[in-house]
């Protein structure tokens, strides 16, 4: 390769890992891949910046985008450490092209009322809603929605840069100035819909969710 020729790539990705220390072998797996095809294929730059004990999470994922900001990266590429994306997550959020595109991933609950079942009380329900409220299913297409958990999510840059700081909160108050609480993933795609950004989920990229139950 000729280095005077080389031109950087115009997609720049910085992948954020809320993370307490321990990461699941297969999330790492699947970062390693994000990173050789990048270079492999020579249409995207990708880093990473992970956290290390930053508690509470709202915390962590706004030192994140604090250090996103100081980067000249076009998106920020949120992944749980316990979350592992198939291997093409990356291309095809990128591939929606919105302000906001989630993979969907599986959320674990539990109902005493089901507990005689044979999950034992344990259920599943996935981490995005919909314009109609109600929770996507898989496999339903590219999806415009209401909210959605942070566990595999991209964003563009310009989302950062219109929203003023925190971008992540548990507390906020709502239109008419009652304080309310919600997840910080859940806040922060709620604000930036409120200032005009666009949010979508494609239900084809189903994520894995390690926890003691794996879905």
């Amino acid at each position: 390769m000729n280095i005077k020729n080389y031109k950087m790539p115009k997609l720049k990705i910085l992948i954020g890992l809320p993370t307490m220390g321990h990461v699941h072998t297969f999330v790492l797996v699947r970062l390693l891949s994000f990173c050789v095809e990048a270079i492999q294929k020579g249409d995207m730059s990708v880093m990473l910046y992970p956290t290390l004990g930053v508690t509470p999470v709202d915390n962590a994922r706004n030192e994140i985008v604090d250090q996103f900001l100081k980067t000249d990266c076009t998106h920020l590429f949120w992944l749980d450490s316990d979350t592992i994306p198939p291997g093409d997550t990356l291309r095809k959020l990128l591939a929606v092209n919105q302000d906001i595109v989630s993979a969907i991933t599986p959320i674990i609950e539990y109902d005493d009322a089901q507990k005689d079942s044979e999950s034992n009380g344990f259920y599943k329900k996935w981490n995005c809603v919909g314009v109609d409220n109600k929770f996507v299913k898989p496999n339903t297409g590219v999806l415009p929605i209401h909210g959605a958990g942070g566990s595999c999510l991209l964003v563009k840059r310009a989302v950062y840069e219109k929203m003023p700081k925190p971008w992540y909160r548990f507390r906020y108050q709502d239109d008419n100035g009652k304080e309310c609480f919600a997840g910080e993933d859940i806040s922060f795609v709620a604000s930036a819909r409120g200032l005009g950004f666009t949010a979508f989920a494609d239900t084809s990229i189903i994520c894995g969710h390690e926890k003691p139950i794996i879905w």
